[in-house]
């Protein structure tokens, strides 16, 4: 496989979560009916886990191809995937706005029942942080490491619990219960890198 094409696979590995995202816009939209509001159908492929899970390992995978096709440089790596989450979660902020209005309300639920359209991005965002850490090899675990680690555990368990007490007990409230220990994790990992994404802004500016 020469260099040329391994780039074309990763920069159009990049875009599958777009391509998820239209895919089942018109999925939803015929098995749906025309008929339905786009804020149903927003909400329904939002929360759809398997769009979430080709999103995450189409964006997996065009990093391991941009490696090999960019000869390791995990900065600009990196860097391409927090512009793939930012534009994703700027799309979706978009197509609510166009869908709700100015009515606030409306489009903080439509983001609680769609949880993976804010999911999916911090996601990347996450991801794109911890890409230059995976470089750096340390001889035992570390309280910053122990910290990441169990941030993301926590993020990692939220859309799981919110998938199973919704399918278990039909408990719609799970999804705010959810979102709520997303944010803790993903609070607790800003926490954790404060110092090396305050570099890290400080060498953009």
């Amino acid at each position: 496989m020469t260099k040329d094409q391994v780039e074309d696979i990763a920069f159009l590995s990049y875009l599958t979560p777009f391509f998820a995202g239209i895919i089942g816009w018109i999925y939803y939209y015929i098995i749906l009916g025309p008929g339905e509001s786009f804020y149903t159908i927003f909400v329904v492929v939002s929360k759809d886990p398997f769009l979430y899970l080709i999103g995450c390992i189409g964006v997996i995978t065009a990093t391991i191809f941009d490696a090999k096709g960019s000869e390791g440089h995990v900065e600009e790596i990196a860097s391409r995937v927090e512009k793939v989450a930012l534009a994703l979660l700027a799309i979706e902020a978009t197509v609510a706005f166009l869908i709700a209005g100015v009515d606030i309300s409306k489009i903080f639920y439509m983001f609680v029942d769609g949880k993976y359209s804010v999911i999916l991005p911090l996601s990347l965002l996450i991801y794109s942080y911890l890409i230059p850490v995976g470089r750096t090899r340390l001889p035992r675990p570390s309280l910053h490491s122990t910290l990441n680690a169990f941030a993301i555990l926590i993020m990692i368990s939220a859309p799981a619990f919110i998938f199973y007490m919704y399918a278990l007990h039909g408990a719609t409230g799970a999804y705010e219960e959810g979102v709520c220990i997303f944010l803790i994790g993903f609070a607790l990992f800003i926490i954790s890198n404060q110092p090396s994404l305050l570099k890290k802004t400080r060498r953009k500016t």
